[in-house]
């Protein structure tokens, strides 16, 4: 793997074998990517799709997680902007809705993340992307290598700004995930060890959700050991 941080304060970690990516599942209780990534001695660690949270039910994981071969959540995104991003068993990479057919591919399936909106489809970004309201950012997508790459950046910026970066940096295919105080990006690589988390988006974030050195409390986290 390889770390890139560019002049704009966006994080690339490119180099990725797919096949690598293993889930590592937090509930009930939740956990913080940072503190759980350099525990389990992990290369690369970083948060997944969307959640709410309530002091009283916990988490609920918003958007299918499918690994090897078994459907880990299966409450779906209740949005037209979910995409399913998945890595094959055989390494056939997938940027895709959910559908009959798909599902009846579920056991061929190493991983699948259902998150979104799409940022970057067929090496060009995504028409129609928010323009407006910004944020701490965390995508996960691949190059035309067949690589898997995740971009990160702290400072706020739109979808359509994040989109244009990771463009840049070579994605072909790209998938926003969970951003805001959620993003987290654990990075150990040849003793270089770096830690980000992103800022919550709105005051009220703070007081609803856990947040402290470690950023904020997830469900589960994609990482590589």
């Amino acid at each position: 793997m390889r770390m890139d941080e560019h002049p704009d304060g966006t994080v690339i970690i490119t180099h990725i074998d797919p096949l690598q990516l293993k889930l590592f599942n937090f509930l009930p209780k939740g956990g913080y990517v940072i503190k759980e990534a350099k525990l389990r001695g992990l290369r690369l660690g970083f948060n997944g799709g969307f959640f709410h949270y309530s002091k009283t039910k916990g988490f609920t994981v918003e958007g299918r997680v499918i690994y090897r071969g078994k459907v880990v959540f299966s409450r779906p995104l209740p949005t037209n902007w979910a995409y399913l991003l998945c890595v094959y068993k055989n390494g056939v990479l997938s940027l895709t809705k959910f559908n009959l057919y798909f599902a009846k591919s579920v056991r061929d399936v190493h991983m699948c993340i259902e998150a979104g909106p799409r940022l970057v489809a067929n090496g060009s970004v995504v028409s129609g992307l928010d323009d407006r309201i910004k944020a701490s950012r965390l995508a996960l997508g691949w190059d035309k290598k067949g690589l898997m790459m995740v971009g990160f950046v702290r400072d706020k910026v739109t979808l359509r700004e994040f989109a244009v970066r990771m463009k840049n940096a070579g994605g072909v295919f790209v998938l926003n995930l969970d951003g805001g105080g959620s993003a987290s990006l654990y990075y150990n690589e040849n003793g270089v060890e770096r830690r980000f988390t992103g800022v919550p988006t709105h005051p009220y974030d703070v007081i609803k959700y856990a947040y402290s050195e470690y950023g904020r409390l997830v469900p589960y986290m994609i990482g590589v050991e």
